[in-house]
């Protein structure tokens, strides 16, 4: 399942569940996934490219209510120009969630004075599960686009191998659609 467009999306996941969120155009999107039958599987991935002055807003929350529920939540955001991004990311483990696993990372590298703002959170109401949250933002690596130079790519070439190689994580599980639209963003 692919969420492309500015909206507020209540799920309620009852079945395994492959989900992944796409910005593109500056969109505002809310995700709520409530964890409503035991023994269910989630993975949900996030690719949010700005550019330009584009501001977006990407909340994702992860609410657990049954046990034995897990979900794993993987956000890149590629951010060039003047673009912003807010994230906020939230895992709700309700009491009645025992040995739930719930993970939350995202993950954004700039270029250009683009900013991002994450808040990742956590509510914990059961001691018997595991659960984490982690955001990492980042520049391009000079050392790498050295390298990538002194063997022979342009500055360009080298920037977007490496821009490329950072949101594959995201793009390797989407359509030749996607791929297309993606790649014509980023060059």
């Amino acid at each position: 399942m692919i969420i492309h467009q500015t909206g507020q999306y209540n799920l309620d996941v009852t079945e395994p569940l492959d989900l992944t969120i796409i910005q593109l155009n500056g969109e505002d999107i809310q995700v709520n996934l409530n964890f409503t039958e035991p023994d269910i599987q989630a993975t949900i991935r996030s690719l949010t490219i700005g550019h330009d002055d584009q501001k977006s807003n990407l909340v994702v929350n992860l609410r657990h209510q049954a046990p034995r529920t897990s979900a794993t939540f993987d956000g890149r955001a590629l951010m060039q120009q003047s673009s912003q991004l807010a994230f906020r990311g939230l895992i709700k483990i309700e009491p009645t969630a025992k040995d739930t696993e719930s993970y939350l990372t995202h993950r954004s590298l700039l270029q250009d004075g683009a900013r991002v703002s994450p808040i990742p959170a956590l509510e914990i109401e059961n001691n018997e599960v595991q659960a984490s949250h982690a955001v990492a933002v980042a520049q391009l690596d000079e050392d790498a686009l050295f390298y990538l130079q002194s063997r022979g790519l342009s500055a360009p070439e080298a920037t977007n191998l490496l821009t490329t190689a950072f949101i594959a994580d995201v793009t390797d599980h989407l359509e030749t659609s996607w791929h297309q639209k993606i790649t014509r963003i980023i060059r």
